[in-house]
């Protein structure tokens, strides 16, 4: 099976979002006399051109969404979305309220359409300078290949040890919800980094070889699924949602790209975990910062014990209530756009001097370099406590460099990189496999800095390269296809 979009189907999926987006107009504008709501609604026009449909039809063209398009999607759902679901809330308005504590100027909603517009037409040009290259490079595609281990005893040895190092650190508090910003910026936080983008690799190569090559090994089986599940436990101690879906998506990608269904019974059980994790998840985090001195295994029989006391339609009910508010990103992007001139954190891209290097150097080397923390700043900018971090989205985190012209250079920028990336790294070749799918999960989340974002695609290509020299043999089997 391939993953293609039957012309038919796009052109239905076409008729139906058009259709539902006019509806949706005409309901919004039959009781209203007010301009500006029209030419609000006007801006989404080609906002939902440039995301929702341009991921289906770059889908439907190239038979495969391009990395840049799972990032499309996520921003008509995280932005675009968002913003038509809030109009009749933001209509007779002067100020919103975001996250219960400030209070936003609804003045700022066509500036922040127009950022959206803006980033997605750089992050479009920066595509398209490179998108011929990347064709280019599939006109010749590597259909096949053949891996072989160097040592597969070392193989389980050398990712367990990984596994148990990172279990330790997030058990010691030094990653993982409540670790503090000292810790994230200690001269282990290369390592840790590194450590981070390493695992995933060993989910991802166990998923190819146990979904491509069809492996059907008592030990490798056990090997698998124990490693599985040992990173999902990870993920819950962690008290990082992210940490425990993240892992599950990752061996789907494969499971899925081999041709292979996702049966509905499996796929319904799945959403049911998902949803669950939102309350398992909190519960938790709330155990652990009432009680800090508590082992974070017994915190966790806490929060499953109060789960299952309040009941599963309500723990389902509240966790697919929270998820719509986690990736309802538009009132916090709202307030970036009128808070830009307080923020000092960067401007002007001072930091993307450091790209070069400062992915790769220790922060012990190299102190000055750029620190992960600008989420737990944004929290303290916002409601005046560092207890946590939060985002205004890539597109908020690129005005933040200092208005509408570093928003169109950044998400060129991007655009021109992530397709580089595609362009010498095809998802057709082994490592041009797990670096797809380890980078689709972050195109996913509209929520990373775009310096961050570059500076980790690069860290997962060094460790990628590392990585498959030393454990795999290559065969690359080439079937000639020219396309259009």
């Amino acid at each position: 099976m391939k993953l293609t979009l039957s012309t038919k189907l796009l052109f239905t999926a076409k008729v139906i979002i058009w259709l539902i987006f006019c509806i949706y107009c005409m309901l919004i504008t039959i009781d209203t006399d007010k301009i500006d709501i029209v030419i609000l609604l006007i801006i989404c026009v080609p906002l939902i051109q440039l995301t929702l449909i341009q991921f289906l039809d770059n889908w439907h063209k190239y038979q495969q969404p391009f990395l840049l398009d799972w990032f499309r999607l996520a921003s008509f759902l995280s932005l675009v979305l968002n913003f038509l679901i809030l109009i009749p809330y933001f209509e007779g308005q002067k100020v919103v309220l975001v996250h219960n504590v400030v209070y936003v100027s609804t003045e700022y909603i066509l500036p922040a359409l127009l950022v959206i517009l803006i980033g997605l037409l750089g992050l479009q040009i920066g595509q398209v300078l490179l998108q011929r290259n990347a064709l280019l490079r599939r006109s010749e595609r590597i259909q096949n290949f053949v891996i072989e281990f160097r040592n597969l005893k070392l193989f389980y040895l050398v990712s367990a040890v990984f596994i148990v190092i990172e279990l330790f650190l997030i058990l010691r508090g030094d990653i993982g919800y409540g670790s503090t910003m000292e810790q994230k910026a200690s001269s282990l936080s290369f390592i840790v980094q590194a450590l981070q983008i390493a695992v995933p690799f060993f989910l991802v190569t166990l998923s190819i070889v146990k979904y491509k090559f069809n492996i059907s090994d008592f030990r490798f089986n056990c090997f698998f699924y124990t490693l599985l599940s040992l990173q999902i436990l990870i993920g819950f101690f962690s008290g990082m949602k992210e940490e425990i879906i993240t892992p599950i998506v990752l061996i789907s990608i494969p499971y899925i790209l081999s041709g292979r269904l996702i049966r509905k019974e499996l796929f319904s059980i799945c959403i049911i975990f998902i949803v669950l994790l939102y309350p398992i998840n909190n519960q938790y985090r709330f155990v652990q910062n009432n009680q800090p001195e508590m082992a974070k295994s017994d915190a966790f029989k806490l929060a499953m014990l109060q789960i299952i006391e309040d009941g599963l339609s309500e723990s389902l009910e509240t966790g697919a209530d929270s998820y719509q508010g986690r990736i309802s990103l538009f009132p916090i992007f709202l307030y970036s756009i009128q808070e830009e001139p307080n923020w000092k954190q960067y401007k002007y891209f001072d930091r993307y001097a450091y790209i070069p290097f400062a992915w790769i150097v220790p922060r012990f080397f190299l102190p000055s370099k750029p620190t992960a923390d600008t989420g737990k700043k944004f929290y303290y900018m916002t409601t005046g406590n560092k207890s946590t971090s939060i985002t205004p989205s890539t597109f908020g985190w690129a005005f933040f460099e200092g208005g509408y012209a570093p928003v169109f250079i950044a998400f060129f920028i991007f655009g021109m990189f992530v397709m580089l990336v595609e362009v010498f790294f095809r998802p057709y070749t082994f490592l041009g496999l797990i670096i797809y799918s380890t980078v689709l999960i972050s195109m996913l989340k509209v929520e990373a800095d775009i310096y961050f974002r570059i500076s980790g695609i690069l860290q997962t290509i060094l460790i990628g390269l590392i990585y498959v020299n030393i454990f795999f043999k290559i065969q690359k089997i080439y079937f000639i296809q020219h396309e259009m």
